[in-house]
This record gives structure tokens, sequence and C-alpha cells, in this order.
């Protein structure tokens, strides 16, 4: 998306931050804020007698932030094709999903293997 300013009487295209962008910065900021929550809450269920419902609960919410994190990256990529915006927000929207859903699922690995 670009705007329109004016050098003297010369106008001049300026690019402008994309909502795809932003929105996908937000997402995934927030995906990650609930995933690193989420994690501190499992390790303080770690020192308690197992419960069942607690771990599906975890397992629950992991799978939100897995589907925030697939939005925020189909957002991202979307603000990041459009040529006329500035890319900015798009592209750290993209590396915070991506990094959050690679350490969701090394989180998850880990303790997969360490049960058995």
């Amino acid at each position: 998306m670009t705007t329109t300013d004016t050098i003297g009487e010369i106008p001049v295209a300026v690019r402008v931050h994309n909502a795809f962008g932003i929105v996908s910065f937000t997402v995934a900021l927030i995906a990650a804020a609930i995933g690193l929550l989420n994690y501190l809450f499992g390790t303080y269920l770690a020192m308690l007698p197992p419960s069942a419902i607690l771990q599906a609960l975890i397992g629950a919410i992991f799978v939100f932030v897995w589907f925030m994190d697939l939005l925020a990256l189909g957002l991202g990529i979307a603000g990041a094709r459009d040529k006329t915006a500035k890319p900015l927000f798009s592209a750290i929207g993209i590396v915070v999903a991506g990094a959050t859903i690679l350490l969701t699922v090394t989180t998850l690995l880990g303790g997969i293997s360490a049960s058995h």
C-alpha cells in the first residue's frame, strides 16, 4: 500500500506498513507469550503428581498455539508478498511464528522421548 506525499510540487509515493504484516506480528507475539506461559505451567506441573486432565490441557493449549502460529505465518506471507508495502512486520511475524512452532515441537518431542 502506498500513499502519496509531496515534496514541493512533486508527488512522491510513500510505502506504509501492511495490515497483514501488523496482524501477523501481533498474533505471533500473542502465540509466543501463550506458549511461554504454557511451558512454564507445564514445568510447574512436573513437580506435582501426574494428572491426565492437566496434561491434556497443556497439549490442547499447544495445539491452539500452533493454529495461531499457522495463522500468523499465513498472514506474514501474504503481507510479505505485497510489493507496495514495507515488509518489516511481516518478516518479524514470520520469524517469531516459525520459532514458536519449532520450539513447541522440539519441547513436545523432548517430553515424549524422555517419558519412554
